[in-house]
């Protein structure tokens, strides 16, 4: 029974897993390049995509308002979060490892189309100024 094995044998090889960079988004010059970047990626315009991370959190740099707007779906303060101030009423199915992520924020935003044309002015108040 044993002479009629045939042994497995292979050649196993390695494959890297390619690596991910992480964009370093500390600075409100890095979100507004990186902002920039995805913008032309996803068809919207630059200017409209930087004014309204700028109106609604300087770049990032005021992460968190609209604390004192009570939602009126919830009862609770409406809770504005990150670059792109994704609410807590609006958007509850973002986290706030999302949310408060820089990349993840503007991601969310382009990969969802928030900045489209249409779109945008209902999901920006700031939107509507341009």
């Amino acid at each position: 029974m044993l002479s009629q094995l045939t042994p497995l044998i292979g050649i196993a090889q390695v494959v890297e897993a390619p690596v991910l960079e992480v964009p370093d988004l500390s600075t409100p010059e890095a979100v507004k390049a990186y902002i920039t970047k995805e913008a032309i990626e996803h068809n919207i315009p630059v200017e409209r995509a930087l004014h309204v991370a700028e109106k609604e959190s300087h770049f990032g740099e005021d992460p968190k308002g609209d604390l004192d707007i009570i939602c009126k779906r919830t009862g609770e303060p409406v809770y504005a979060r990150g670059v792109y101030q994704l609410t807590r009423c609006y958007y509850p199915q973002v986290s706030d490892e999302v949310a408060f992520d820089k990349q993840k924020n503007i991601d969310y935003v382009f990969d969802n189309g928030l900045l489209k044309d249409g779109v945008c002015q209902r999901q920006f108040s700031t939107c509507r100024k341009l």
